[in-house]
């Protein structure tokens, strides 16, 4: 009889809507709910969600507990999930964004894989959500990105889903045994802003022989209707600028997992003339003058009717110009980082 225990880790920040919608799903769990802990952490939110939670909690009479954490400043997403780590019990760590909610066979599918095979970590299938995909070209483009969609005609998956780059290891809808992640220490917490430190977390398990594996069956739906172009351009803009730096400095062999490597400056120590001409190229390809016409075109469209949606190439050039930007503005000066905090050794 299966008792592994499952902690779910919630960050929560500024989002009482979508945490309300969550918190309304999860009891729909098909795995037994004495099994399971919900851990809400609270990023020092300035529209307050513990109301939230308390309306909520008789939901939850038959689960093991539901738990809010409430840091008292604005710490990032690493410094959250840390603190829900701390606080949870669960034998199995479960990682889930507000915005996104399981499906209700999720957790019994993905606790059955990790009792399949040992050391791994099971990324679910994260998808948008269909009623809010139809009003978006833009989240239309988002969803065939994600894993999911990533298929040939034929239905074949185009990546090796027993063996994932470590790149791949998204924490919402990501799982890992407790004791793999700890044997390989908690989220880095100099990761503040958006991107980084889940990829950081996933090369520190991939290294240590975790594998990350993709269950296809266990669905997750992203429901954040109020993502938009001008809103990822921005976050691509800042991972370039900080995550991305601090994650390459810290892991400099992570490189070659990243399609990201070919926007780093050119190494004239390490890189091949082919690699580096081939990066100067990519510079002088994605110019923002073109980008910016390129987003102004996709917003006016974004919400009509058109026969066909704009062609993903159109997004991709212009968030890999807001990237490449991003790496553009990191300072001229490499200053040395601070160490990790010791929840991270």
């Amino acid at each position: 009889m299966n008792t592994t225990t499952v902690s779910i880790i919630v960050p929560c920040y500024n989002a009482p809507q979508f945490l309300r919608r969550l918190l309304a799903e999860l009891p729909r769990q098909t795995y037994p709910h004495d099994l399971i802990e919900v851990i809400i952490v609270d990023d020092a939110s300035a529209q307050p969600v513990s109301h939230v939670v308390a309306e909520m909690s008789s939901l939850f009479f038959n689960f093991r507990r539901l738990h809010l954490v409430q840091h008292e400043r604005n710490m990032g997403r690493a410094a959250a999930r840390n603190s829900g780590i701390l606080y949870s019990t669960g034998e199995l760590l479960l990682f889930n964004d507000v915005d996104d909610f399981p499906d209700p066979d999720f957790i019994e599918l993905v606790v059955a894989r990790h009792l399949a095979k040992p050391r791994i970590a099971v990324r679910g299938n994260i998808r948008v959500l269909p009623e809010i995909c139809v009003r978006s070209a833009f989240l239309r483009y988002r969803n065939s990105r994600f894993l999911g969609s990533r298929k040939y005609p034929q239905g074949k998956f185009k990546l090796n889903c027993r063996d994932l780059s470590p790149c791949f290891f998204a924490t919402s809808g990501s799982s890992v045994m407790r004791s793999d992640l700890l044997a390989v220490g908690y989220f880095d917490e100099r990761f503040t802003g958006y991107g980084g430190e889940d990829e950081e977390m996933g090369y520190r398990l991939f290294t240590s022989g975790v594998r990350i594996v993709f269950e296809e069956n266990a669905h997750i739906w992203d429901g954040d209707d109020t993502t938009t172009l001008e809103r990822t351009c921005e976050r691509y803009r800042n991972y370039g600028r900080l995550g991305a730096r601090l994650l390459f400095a810290t892991h400099p062999d992570y490189l070659p997992y990243t399609s990201f490597r070919w926007h780093e400056p050119v190494d004239r120590q390490s890189d091949s003339l082919r690699i580096g001409l081939t990066k100067l190229l990519i510079r002088c390809v994605l110019r923002p003058a073109v980008a910016g016409m390129l987003q102004r075109f996709l917003k006016a469209i974004d919400h009509r009717r058109l026969p066909l949606d704009p062609p993903s190439v159109f997004y991709q050039y212009v968030l890999r110009t807001c990237y490449q930007q991003g790496v553009q503005e990191r300072p001229a000066k490499v200053d040395s980082f601070p160490p990790r905090n010791s929840k991270s050794l």
